[in-house]
């Protein structure tokens, strides 16, 4: 289905929002679907998943919209537009991964005059993107914790890594998944692949609560921030599950309030092996960081947080606009 529109509940009267996305109800990595739902209650929100004329789309809306959100511009995320720079409605984009097609995202940022970029990274985003560097709203990852929360299942991995370990993107992940795939007690899958998943696979493949699931049965789970030193969603999702993680560290990652020692055990190549070591044995110690880790996300990082700050970036852009 094309158009899906929610009536907001929280609101008298809530600002009119079209979020154009990809549908990611059945993706391997569903958090814009979990986003668009908890926008949902905040907001009256249409849903548009196909591409076409911005002004034709306009019309079959049962309202005109106060603000128009597009998902970036990589075709998974977002159908074509077309129409948007001469249109008076404030339009904003999400910019996922900053490194992907940097010179096509400037010319379409610029060719469609968007004013608002809401970056889920910071500091990668105001290094290539300087000269859009005052249009920018930082808007980081989330969790839904209706998902990533603690099932208090049995913890019988003591050391979990999941995820791609391409050593050119993420290097201390494959040094990790090295020197720790013989010992006993440590458990590594792949990521599956960015793809929409059957019912079947849904079944067996470690998405959505599946991977929270795998997650909260471990001990310590062992991560980095990749080359691009991006605050990944693993940071979110893992403290979620009230799991001890070990992985870099980064200012933006503590700019979100990250506390190594606090909410995380910060390692580098040269150390989290014993760190990985003392924590699996200091179990007192493991389950402080984690707990602190666990109540410091669902305070700061929920879907339902971000939403609500979203919603509020979007009434001062009305505001300053009117």
């Amino acid at each position: 289905m094309k158009l899906c529109r929610s009536k907001a509940v929280a609101s008298v009267n809530p600002c009119k929002v079209l979020f154009i996305t990809g549908d990611f109800s059945k993706y391997v990595q569903r958090s814009f679907h979990h986003f668009s739902m908890a926008l949902s209650e905040l907001v009256n929100l249409s849903l548009w998943h196909k591409s076409g004329h911005i002004r034709d789309i306009l019309k079959q809306l049962p309202e005109r919209p106060d603000f128009i959100l597009l998902n970036d511009i990589r075709e998974r995320h977002c159908p074509r537009i077309e129409g948007l720079a001469d249109l008076e409605i404030p339009i904003g984009v999400i910019v996922h991964d900053t490194h992907f097609n940097i010179e096509e995202r400037k010319a379409f940022l610029t060719k469609n005059n968007i004013k608002h970029i809401f970056s889920i990274y910071r500091d990668p985003f105001l290094k290539l993107f300087p000269e859009f560097a005052h249009q920018m709203h930082w808007f980081p990852h989330f969790v839904d914790t209706k998902i990533f929360r603690d099932y208090e299942l049995r913890r019988d991995i003591d050391y979990l890594l999941l995820g791609c370990t391409a050593a050119s993107v993420y290097p201390l992940r494959k040094v990790m998944l090295d020197r720790m795939k013989s010992r006993k007690g440590f458990y590594h899958e792949e990521h599956p692949g960015y793809r929409d998943m059957t019912v079947e696979e849904e079944k067996k493949v470690l998405v959505n609560r599946n991977y929270a699931k795998a997650i909260n049965r471990a001990k310590i789970f062992l991560s980095c921030d990749s080359t691009y030193h991006y605050p990944l969603r693993k940071y979110y999702e893992v403290l979620a599950c009230r799991t001890l993680l070990l992985s870099s560290v980064s200012k933006e990652l503590l700019d979100l309030g990250f506390i190594p020692g606090v909410h995380f055990v910060e390692v580098t190549e040269d150390n989290f092996e014993w760190k990985a070591d003392y924590y699996l044995k200091n179990s007192a110690e493991r389950n402080r960081i984690a707990e602190a880790g666990y109540e410091f996300i669902r305070k700061h990082h929920t879907v339902k947080h971000r939403a609500r700050k979203f919603v509020e970036m979007v009434q001062e852009i009305l505001k300053n606009q009117g």
